[in-house]
C-alpha cells in the first residue's frame, strides 16, 4: 500500500491522542486510527511499519483492540498471516466495558456513603451528589446499549 495522505497521518496521531486521553494507551489507539484507514486492514509487519513501533507492540495492542470488539481477525486464504480489519459491528463491548468501570465506582461510592457516621453529614450528601450521577449516566448508557444491540451492522461493500 503506498503511504497515507498527510490529514489520515495526522487522524491516526490525533486519534492515539485521543484515546489516550481516554485512558487507552496511544499506541493501541494509533493502530485502531490506523486500521480505521485501511480498506482492507493490515498485518503485524505492515501495521508496525506505517507506525514506526516494534511488531511485539503491534501484537499487543491488536489482542486489545480484539477483546474491546474494535477490530477483528481475518485469516488470509491460503497463507498463515492474520490481517487486522475495523470491526463491522456496533462498539458494544467497549460501552459495556465503561459500564462495568462506572458500576464497580458506583458501588464504592455507595458503600462508603452508606457506611459513613452520621456526624459526617456534609461528606454523605456530597457521596449522594456524586451516586445520582452515575446513576443517571449509567441509566442513559444502558439506554443507549439496549439501542444499539437490536441494530444489525451494516454490510461492507464488496463482499
Amino acid at each position: 500500500m503506498r503511504k497515507l495522505p498527510p490529514v489520515a497521518q495526522e487522524f491516526v496521531e490525533q486519534f492515539g491522542l485521543a484515546l489516550a486521553a481516554e485512558g487507552l494507551a496511544r499506541t493501541p489507539g494509533r493502530v485502531l486510527g490506523l486500521i480505521l484507514m485501511l480498506d482492507d486492514g493490515g498485518d503485524l509487519e505492515f501495521l508496525a511499519t506505517q507506525l514506526h513501533v516494534s511488531r511485539a507492540s503491534i501484537s499487543t495492542s491488536t489482542r486489545l483492540l480484539e477483546s474491546m470488539g474494535a477490530i477483528d481477525r481475518h485469516s488470509v486464504p491460503g497463507q498463515r498471516r492474520i490481517v487486522y480489519r475495523a470491526a463491522a459491528r456496533g462498539h458494544n463491548r467497549g460501552m459495556e466495558a465503561v459500564l462495568m468501570r462506572m458500576r464497580r465506582t458506583l458501588d464504592v461510592v455507595s458503600g462508603a456513603r452508606r457506611q459513613l457516621p452520621k456526624e459526617m453529614a456534609g461528606a454523605k450528601a456530597r457521596l449522594q451528589r456524586v451516586e445520582d450521577y452515575y446513576t443517571r449516566n449509567i441509566a442513559m448508557m444502558e439506554g443507549a446499549l439496549s439501542r444499539t444491540a437490536g441494530s444489525k451492522p451494516k454490510r461492507r461493500r464488496g463482499r
